[in-house]
């Protein structure tokens, strides 16, 4: 099997193996794209960063994740944030036995983060794969995992969203779910996602970043920011993801 490496944000080394044919995760998906995997990437990292704005880091002493993937946000979480708890689920196995490896200080579970009860920790990252706003209705399991999470009022959760790509073949249904009347695009339906968790879970934006097929949003309850939080491009540096 062979193993390259991958340079996280140009600081930290995480190695990057081949899958067999049958095992595939997020590590080929890297393969496959790096150039928009990166650009996630350092998404996640400006939108971790603009949390300084409001907490100090010994305002967030514990940290879960949802969906461990590669251990990029782990990592970013890691360093700026340093939890004494960080609980991270993956339900791949090679996923699960890579993360172990690469975070020995984290509790990595082999689990369906569908399927956890949140710990209640104080940050909260749920690097959803395919979330969008049809996603959010009653019942679905991304609604209901978000129910439970923002239920436990954690000083802050970051989180992914992916419409960006089919947003031109579903503006109609979104706009049904987000009350909006109009999403010509991408940026204009970030906005009315924005407004959706601040009417039903009382959390507001602090920064949002976002390139054309995906955004990562840092959000806190409204009580704690006081002021208008923004969403900007993601920025060329650092580079969330270089193969070696």
């Amino acid at each position: 099997m062979a193993v390259n490496q991958a340079i996280i944000c140009e600081r930290w080394d995480v190695p990057l193996a081949d899958s067999s044919d049958s095992d595939r995760w997020f590590a080929d998906w890297v393969r496959r794209d790096t150039k928009q995997a990166s650009a996630h990437v350092t998404a996640g990292y400006c939108a971790y960063r603009a949390l300084s704005l409001v907490y100090t880091p010994d305002e967030l002493r514990t940290a879960e994740e949802f969906f461990g993937g590669l251990g990029c946000q782990s990592r970013i979480i890691g360093d700026r944030w340093q939890p004494e708890q960080h609980t991270i689920h993956e339900q791949h196995p090679a996923a699960v036995e890579h993360l172990r490896a690469l975070l020995p200080r984290a509790d990595v579970r082999l689990s369906d983060s569908y399927a956890v009860e949140p710990t209640g920790a104080d940050l909260v990252g749920l690097d959803f794969g395919d979330l969008t706003a049809w996603r959010l209705r009653e019942g679905q399991a991304h609604r209901q995992l978000l129910d439970a999470v923002f239920a436990r009022k954690p000083r802050a959760v970051v989180l992914t969203d992916i419409a960006g790509p089919r947003l031109h073949l579903h503006r109609q249904r979104y706009g049904e779910v987000l009350g909006a009347a109009s999403l010509p695009e991408y940026r204009t339906y970030l906005e009315a996602l924005v407004r959706w968790f601040q009417t039903t879970y009382d959390y507001a934006l602090v920064r949002g970043y976002w390139q054309k097929w995906s955004a990562v949003l840092a959000l806190v309850p409204a009580e704690n920011f006081i002021g208008l939080g923004s969403l900007e491009p993601v920025p060329d540096r650092p580079r969330g993801i270089e193969i070696t």
